[in-house]
């Protein structure tokens, strides 16, 4: 998704939401920045755009969803403990300024379910949000191998054999699930 439509969408969020532009346009640039941040390889503006394009195809649209995909890596510091926190609580005094304050609650609860991958059985929105963040893993091979390359970047500094050690960690713990994708949409596409 080109900027402009990554743009588009946010100002489309804004006139949902009901937040004046140029109030939001500085939290907009925020973003835009962090997701930037040179030491990014995966966890980027395109990330973020796959994450609509995969939610664009669900019959949902949550403003709580759109907020959460915006904020939910904003904070990314390869091997930190605390991205997830630190991503929710941008989000929330992002949303506290622009006084959208009932949808604090849950943007930070979709934001810090994305630690785990895990969240109410019942959340459909939660669930299906949570897969289009791990819809990477079932795309084609040569997509696959640009997310698996771009996470292997961000993570130069960590010694190869630890790094493998996390990887096959992470992996074991999706695949030791009943189905890496938790809802049948994401189940039926990948």
């Amino acid at each position: 998704m080109p900027p402009d439509l990554l743009a588009a969408r946010w100002d489309s969020l804004m006139r949902a939401c009901e937040v004046d532009l140029a109030l939001a346009a500085p939290h907009f640039d925020l973003l835009v920045a962090a997701y930037g941040e040179r030491h990014r390889a995966y966890h980027d503006l395109e990330h973020v755009a796959h994450l609509f394009a995969e939610l664009d195809g669900v019959p949902l649209w949550d403003p709580a969803v759109e907020w959460a995909t915006w904020y939910h890596d904003a904070v990314y510091h390869p091997g930190g403990r605390n991205n997830e926190t630190r991503s929710a609580a941008l989000a929330r005094g992002g949303l506290e300024a622009l006084g959208l304050h009932l949808l604090e609650r849950r943007v930070v609860q979709l934001i810090e379910a994305t630690r785990l991958h895990r969240c109410d059985a019942g959340d459909t929105a939660a669930l299906l949000f949570l897969d289009a963040d791990l819809a990477i893993l079932g795309s084609e091979p040569t997509a696959y191998l640009r997310y698996a390359e771009g996470v292997r970047e961000e993570h130069r500094a960590i010694p190869g054999f630890l790094y493998t050690r996390g990887r096959r960690a992470f992996l074991r713990e999706l695949l030791g699930r009943p189905s890496i994708f938790m809802t049948p949409h994401f189940r039926d596409r990948y």
